[in-house]
């Protein structure tokens, strides 16, 4: 069953709607045509006991004034283009540049900020739709994107992106959510430190300084970012300095074995993700600071949470050894992924 809320809040002169979306196992997610974001996602734990696992806010004011990304919809393009500089079919485009010298996420008016039409919404799903319009933040052509949000009796959120352009493009679309399978109704939240991870990759792409792609892919074996078998976060945090790296899948698929794999022991829930995606972008919370004020008056400090980003290669219109994320006029941009959750 799905409930539909209005809210007072309106953004640029359109309406702000909440829907939550429940399943018969008392599972339930909300989400919001607000940036296309996730605001809670309520699972149990292993005794029985449901928990909100995603970070956010109280209000849709404080999603709107806030933490951009706390669980939204990231587009045209997730992570980092180098200066802004869009290359296609040997036309470049000057993209916006609002992370230093680089484009990040879209821009300064990303798929996160803007309201998106409320397409349509049944008994376990609610799609949301988005005109970007030619010249936004750049990008060349009208996109128009749909995202669908699913909940399965399998306790599986299930995400549907799909795009049409009327001239050609680039698009990487991605999901912004914090986990945190502790669950965030904790006054003194701990960090995912004691969580452990699995991510279904051989090799990762290399970042510069300023975390721009530089075309290089490594393998991961002998390495601390070799996590093809389930390990804890304490040693790869305390190590790296928190995770934000891209990581290219051994295979791209919602059936069979997952691609990545998170579980907190403490709490015994495990979240598997399953995606078409070639690539997943892992970042552990390392910017967060405390200055995000969350849900229930909790601040958010470093480590807080995990993003488990499933994208197509960051940058690659610009690199060779990439695929590029170019999208044509008769073709059709098609993805999923599934955040399924379980219990030990």
């Amino acid at each position: 069953m799905i409930q539909l809320q209005q809210h007072t809040s309106e953004h640029n002169g359109k309406l702000i709607y909440t829907f939550t979306i429940n399943n018969s196992n008392g599972m339930s997610v909300v989400v919001t045509n607000y940036g296309c974001k996730i605001i809670s996602v309520n699972v149990p734990d292993r005794q029985g006991v449901f928990a909100d696992i995603v970070l956010g806010y109280n209000t849709i004011d404080e999603y709107i004034t806030g933490n951009r990304y706390f669980g939204a919809v990231i587009g045209r393009c997730t992570n980092r283009i180098k200066e802004g500089l869009l290359t296609i079919e040997n036309k470049t485009y000057r993209l916006t540049c609002n992370n230093g010298n680089n484009h990040l996420h879209g821009g300064d008016k990303g798929f996160d900020s803007v309201v998106w039409d409320v397409d349509s919404y049944s008994d376990n799903e609610v799609v949301f739709s988005y005109l970007s319009v030619d010249g936004e933040e750049g990008y060349p052509g009208n996109m128009q994107v749909k995202i669908g949000y699913r909940l399965t009796d399998t306790n599986s959120i299930e995400i549907n992106y799909s795009a049409v352009t009327d001239k050609t493009t680039a698009v990487n679309l991605t999901n912004h959510s914090f986990f945190n399978l502790n669950g965030v109704n904790n006054v003194n939240l701990p960090d995912v430190k004691n969580h452990s991870l699995m991510v279904s990759a051989d090799r990762y792409t290399v970042n510069n300084q300023e975390m721009v792609p530089t075309g290089e892919i490594l393998n991961v074996e002998d390495t601390i970012l070799d996590l093809r078998v389930e390990n804890g976060l304490t040693g790869v945090i305390n190590s790296t300095g928190g995770l934000d790296n891209n990581f290219v899948l051994n295979s791209s698929s919602v059936n069979g074995e997952p691609v990545s794999s998170l579980y907190c022991k403490e709490s015994g829930r495990r979240m598997n993700v399953y995606t078409t995606q070639p690539c997943v972008q892992i970042y552990t919370g390392n910017f967060l600071d405390g200055s995000d004020v969350g849900k229930g008056g909790v601040p958010y400090g470093k480590f807080s949470a995990i993003c488990i980003e499933t994208q197509g290669y960051p940058d690659g219109n610009r690199l060779d050894t990439f695929d590029d994320n170019t999208l044509h006029p008769n073709q059709q941009y098609e993805h999923k992924t599934i955040f399924e959750f379980t219990v030990e």
